[in-house]
């Protein structure tokens, strides 16, 4: 079952359960509460909140261990950005304290490089769409983000500006685009003359890279990203959970 917003009862069950944990709601606890209490809590099944649970402990936010109950991760919850979530840059660069901006944002048609052809499963010289846009911080520009799609996923002409801005966003949320799984390559790159212009950054400074794929659920590629970030502006971290023997 489905609300309006497209999410599943347990999706948004899960949602209201980390606002109520990140806002302290139970900061004096290690645990939440049986499954019992925060169904007749929240107003929903058990089913719905064990539902609810796994989505919060696949996220790394509580940990479920028979005999003890939920334990709060509280030390998870307090990370403000982590890579291996997503997040929109905008509420990245709120969240390290800073007001975000667009310093400019371009879509245009192309032919696809080998590279990039590669990732799409296409061929090279098959045309695509490009998205180019810089995120700044207090002005500063601090991220470049360069998406790319097949031609034929979508109208060049159908994106208004403001779709634009934000391609991913658009295609997943107008298009309807399956993006199910995302592989994301990451790597150091120093700035050349064209990155230093538009991250306005010393000709050699190092940058983050990070190179990812997003696939449909048929494990086709569908879009591909590049994302180069300026040092010193956004703090992030990487869960990693260890295999439990």
């Amino acid at each position: 079952m489905t609300n309006n917003s497209g999410r599943t009862k347990a999706e948004e069950i899960a949602s209201k359960l980390y606002q109520m944990m990140e806002s302290g709601d139970f900061k004096e606890s290690r645990q939440l509460p049986p499954e019992n209490k925060l169904a007749a809590l929240m107003g929903v099944s058990r089913p719905v909140i064990r539902e609810a649970l796994c989505r919060l402990e696949k996220n790394g936010f509580v940990s479920r261990k028979h005999g003890i109950g939920t334990i709060i991760n509280h030390h998870v919850i307090r990370l403000k950005n982590r890579m291996d979530m997503e997040k929109e840059f905008e509420s990245m660069v709120r969240e390290a304290g800073f007001e975000p901006g667009i310093k400019y944002s371009i879509t245009e048609i192309r032919s696809a490089y080998a590279s990039t052809a590669d990732k799409l499963w296409i061929r090279e010289g098959d045309e695509i769409i490009i998205n180019e846009r810089v995120i700044t911080a207090d002005d500063k520009p601090v991220i470049l983000c360069r998406d790319c799609i097949p031609r034929d996923t979508t109208e060049l002409s159908s994106l208004r500006e403001e779709d634009a801005k934000a391609l991913y966003q658009y295609l997943v949320g107008q298009m309807e685009l399956d993006v199910h799984t995302c592989l994301t390559e990451i790597s150091a790159e120093v700035a050349d003359e064209d990155l230093s212009l538009k991250l306005e950054v010393p000709l050699g400074t190092p940058l983050l890279k990070m190179t990812e794929v997003g696939y449909d659920q048929l494990c086709e590629p569908v879009i591909t990203s590049i994302m180069y970030y300026v040092n010193g502006y956004l703090k992030t971290s990487l869960l990693r959970r260890r295999n439990r023997k």
